[in-house]
């Protein structure tokens, strides 16, 4: 439990500390602000690469990687994706999605949206739409706070936050800490330079820095 509260106390300072760098000519550097003791975890079970459930379990509660520059507004793509797959990427946030072949019975306008501001955060349409096969999110780790700060690395991986807007799924005031519903296993490729994760269902997903059984419950 108390080399979990360490882990969790650095990464609270390096996020301090990457949002004071990002931020050096605001007089008003946001601060992280301690949450209540009697706040309560509840550990989610991740799932892999198929979509099954795991061992690996994280809190409800992560913490959001975050863009070293923020975008200014949301970028969107759209693709008319049939039965035969397609992909989908994002330039200007880092972000690619792969819709594997039998993934969808029929051709389905598919819209991939990074979120305006410093998360790492996608939006995708249809909401609701299920997937047959996993689908494979990337993210490019270049241009994030774990560029600078590679202890983030560690236990990267995907959640859903399922909320209608993200801002209603952080718990504190400097938009550090979200809470999630599900998570996927992330797995880094390309010496490092990138993270991908998998789903089968539409919604919002968020890139979160954080260890298995990081609250030790």
């Amino acid at each position: 439990m108390k080399s979990a509260l360490r882990v969790l106390s650095a990464l609270v300072l390096v996020a301090a500390g990457a949002l004071a760098c990002a931020d050096t000519a605001s007089p008003t550097t946001a601060r992280f602000t301690p949450r209540p003791a009697n706040i309560s975890y509840v550990k989610i079970k991740a799932t892999d690469s198929l979509m099954l459930v795991t061992d690996v379990s994280y809190s409800d509660t992560s913490l959001v990687l975050k863009r070293l520059t923020p975008l200014a507004t949301d970028v969107s793509v759209s693709a008319t994706i049939g039965a035969s797959g397609g992909t989908i990427v994002i330039q200007a946030a880092g972000g690619k999605i792969d819709i594997p072949k039998g993934a969808l019975s029929q051709p389905t306008v598919i819209t991939m949206t990074a979120l305006a501001g410093p998360n790492v955060a996608y939006e995708f349409q249809p909401h609701g739409l299920t997937f047959a096969q996993p689908v494979k999110l990337q993210q490019t780790i270049a241009g994030t706070w774990a560029q600078q700060y590679p202890v983030l690395l560690n236990g990267m991986h995907g959640s859903y936050w399922g909320q209608a807007q993200l801002d209603s799924a952080f718990i504190d005031p400097a938009k550090y800490f979200a809470l999630v519903k599900e998570h996927e296993i992330g797995y880094p490729e390309a010496n490092a330079s990138q993270i991908k994760f998998y789903l089968n269902h539409f919604s919002g997903y968020l890139v979160s820095c954080g260890f298995a059984d990081m609250h030790g419950k």
